[in-house]
């Protein structure tokens, strides 16, 4: 189903007033600086694992859960990661060369560290880690698409831009923009932003007011 102008308006007038309003700009670039200081070792998963606390993505779990499971772990999301074309991991989900076969072996090994099928967790690392290729879903505010695994929603979602009419694409883009601060960075995850604002705005339905 194509993504529509009304769907990203009732996703914007449905964004929680806790959550950041310059939807998560000052975050993605603190995402940046933790990722570019070096991969997959334990003091990157130390940084991160805290940001995946502040978006609740390790409930139930403790936290000692998921550092034992993340540490046995990281020398194989390294080469998985890697395993990934550069052309893939550059780019984002909208490029038509990113193909989930190439993505899933790294986002199995991801979900594996909180070890639950429900894709929140995986969504939110996955986006953490590379914000314009995986979208995010959880149950409440975007809904899932296409069953609980996350390779199923990550296709539904890309499928789903790809059948979005270029002019209703470019629009969407440039709401989202509108709505972004002036210091926004080049690399922002407009496209993936987008999406889930548009999946916020189906599965919420109501009107803006």
């Amino acid at each position: 189903m194509p993504f529509t102008v009304a769907e990203i308006n009732r996703g914007l007038a449905n964004w929680p007033p806790h959550w950041p309003q310059d939807f998560h700009t000052a975050f993605y670039v603190k995402l940046d600086q933790i990722n570019h200081a070096g991969m997959f070792n334990e003091a990157w998963w130390g940084q991160l694992r805290l940001e995946l606390g502040s978006w609740y993505a390790h409930r139930p779990k403790s936290y000692a859960f998921l550092d034992l499971r993340a540490e046995e772990r990281l020398h194989q999301l390294h080469d998985q990661w890697n395993a990934i074309p550069q052309a893939m991991r550059d780019g984002g989900i909208e490029n038509p060369d990113v193909h989930w076969g190439a993505l899933g072996p790294f986002a199995e090994t991801v979900r594996e560290i909180k070890n639950v099928m429900r894709p929140v967790f995986c969504s939110k690392m996955c986006h953490f880690i590379a914000p314009r290729l995986f979208v995010v879903v959880d149950g409440r505010m975007t809904g899932f698409l296409g069953g609980l695994a996350y390779g199923d929603n990550w296709n539904c979602a890309r499928d789903e831009w790809i059948e979005t009419a270029g002019e209703v694409r470019q629009a969407l883009l440039a709401i989202m923009l509108d709505r972004l601060p002036n210091d926004a960075p080049e690399n922002y995850p407009l496209v993936t932003k987008c999406i889930e604002l548009c999946l916020i705005g189906r599965n919420l339905a109501t009107p803006p007011h």
